[in-house]
């Protein structure tokens, strides 16, 4: 499972919070955190993972199409 996390938290809160969310499906969820400026710059640069992901189906956790519309101009 991959998740993506835009925002003001670091890499190391993030895989603390899902550890139990880990045990319970069995299985490693991949991180990836990106501050608001850093996500905004790898957009603008078309950083091929962030294109892809922007692209293909996704399943917001928190926020929604709305708010990474805001982050993607």
């Amino acid at each position: 499972i991959d998740v993506m996390v835009v925002g003001g938290i670091s890499f190391g809160e993030v895989v603390d919070l899902l550890s139990s969310a880990e045990d319970q499906l069995a299985r490693e969820i991949n991180v990836v955190v990106y501050p608001a400026a850093e996500f905004k710059q790898k957009v603008k640069s078309g950083h091929h993972f962030v294109k892809n992901v922007l692209a293909g189906e996704k399943i917001f956790l928190i926020g929604g199409d709305s708010e990474l519309s805001r982050l993607v101009e």
